[in-house]
């Protein structure tokens, strides 16, 4: 029945602003109509007076409800349009981060109402009242990033009976933005190794002299370079680096790749972004068509401004494939791309885009680590028909199967890109082959239950 009223809700939205303002619940017009059929049908006819007294006062609590109901509800409509349409942003981080924001009077002198409010715009966001003295503050919480402009709050009035109840909206133009959750990627240095060099001279004579220098290893670097001797006697693991002879500086330039699951790799990006961890000289872009950034504050804006195209698949990745041609028009860069650890709609578009472009580029894939998905029982597809499904967790929808990321990575290095997988969770980069498979060493402790080391 809750999904048959959900989609009359949708179709029409006018029943639903109706059925908000009427305000009696369907208990109140039950216990009424109880009441007034037993006065008039039995109690009256019958001279049972005891029967009469109980109909009545059940009549009288329904009208006592009603009209406390109803004045509440103007004195808060009275309130809610003296506040200003426009208030500051609310700015936090997803998953650990929260705001404050509304605050209004507890209106103590309205014993018999509750009022409580939620967000219905946007949506996916946990609104907790906090009572502080004479007040009530909104606390704001969101498992995932977002870019709103506006919030409409649905303001509930109900008598402590349940009898009575009025429901008001309320528009307020207050930017909002939820940055992506970085959780422990502070701890994966693998990104600090996005704009180094070639490992390999290039054709066409890049001034990289002999491998002479030398720098402590970040996860990523081939152990071929590695120093196993400086290693053995100080144990400090070092690799070889070309000398450079000009110090060329590497141009880069990365985007974000929105989908489901998608929210580890936007933390990657973001990181990467505010830390500089793309050198000096870059751009970033997103799926969203808002344009090309070149500073740490609007690149924000576009990663979290993905996140309203997630759930369309027509939109996911199909932004690279321009992006990558108007800012490679000029010269060649070093081109990051950063993706979900799940395949979609966006893999193929992805792979499209970085025909010809694969030598310089590399696919970070965000995951909050891997679960093996169990295979659906015939018990667990009767209880899915008989039972109304779970939303997806936001905070679970990173977490991905061995075979989902093997899929993901295989396509991404078969471009001839390189593919790096980075654990949000862990704070780890997981080992990808060059065959875009992931080594045994994680799947077999997978198969035992932890993570690799």
């Amino acid at each position: 029945m809750s999904r048959i009223f959900a989609s009359l809700g949708r179709r029409f939205p006018v029943l639903v602003r109706i059925r908000e303002l009427f305000p009696l619940t369907p208990l109140g017009l039950t216990v009424a109509a109880a009441a007034a059929a037993t006065y008039f049908w039995f109690a009256k006819p019958h001279a049972d007076y005891a029967l009469g007294l109980a109909s009545r006062l059940a009549i009288g609590l329904v009208l006592l409800s009603l009209l406390a109901v109803v004045l509440g509800a103007l004195l808060i409509y009275g309130r809610l349009r003296r506040l200003p349409e426009s208030g500051p942003a609310v700015i936090f981080e997803a998953a650990r981060g929260y705001a404050r924001g509304l605050c209004l009077p507890r209106w103590r002198s309205l014993p018999l109402l509750e009022v409580s409010w939620t967000w219905a715009e946007p949506e996916g966001f946990e609104v907790t009242l906090i009572r502080e003295g004479g007040e009530v503050i909104e606390e704001v919480t969101s498992p995932t990033r977002a870019r709103f402009e506006r919030v409409v709050r649905r303001f509930v009035i109900e008598d402590g009976f349940g009898l009575a109840q009025v429901v008001l909206r309320h528009v307020e133009r207050r930017p909002l933005r939820v940055s992506p959750f970085v959780g422990r990627l502070d701890q994966a240095p693998v990104l600090q190794s996005l704009t180094a060099g070639d490992d390999l001279p290039h054709p066409r004579g890049r001034p990289d002299g002999d491998r002479v220098d030398m720098r402590r290893y970040v996860a990523g670097d081939p152990l071929r370079l590695a120093l196993w001797k400086i290693y053995a006697r100080t144990g400090q693991l070092m690799v070889r680096m070309p000398e450079r002879a000009l110090a060329p500086s590497v141009r880069v330039v990365a985007y974000l790749v929105a989908g489901p699951g998608d929210e580890a790799a936007a933390a990657a990006s973001r990181w990467a972004v505010e830390r500089g961890l793309l050198g000096d000289d870059w751009r970033f872009g997103a799926d969203g068509g808002l344009g090309v950034a070149a500073d740490a504050d609007a690149a924000l804006e576009l990663i979290m401004a993905s996140r309203a195209v997630r759930e369309d698949p027509a939109r996911q990745g199909a932004g690279l494939a321009a992006f990558l041609e108007q800012v490679l028009e000029r010269d060649e860069a070093r081109v990051v791309v950063f993706v979900p650890g799940r395949p979609g709609p966006w893999l193929d578009r992805v792979t499209a885009a970085l025909a010809g472009r694969a030598r310089n580029a590399t696919c970070v894939v965000g995951v909050d680590g891997l679960r093996d998905e169990a295979e659906p029982t015939t018990r667990d597809r009767l209880t899915h028909l008989l039972t109304r499904p779970e939303p997806p967790d936001p905070e679970e929808e990173a977490v991905v199967s061995p075979d989902a990321l093997r899929a993901v990575t295989t396509a991404l290095v078969r471009t001839g890109a390189q593919a790096l997988v980075l654990d949000r969770r862990a704070g780890r980069a997981l080992p990808v082959g060059g065959s875009g498979r992931l080594e045994q060493a994680y799947a077999d402790a997978l198969a035992h239950g932890g993570h690799a080391a």
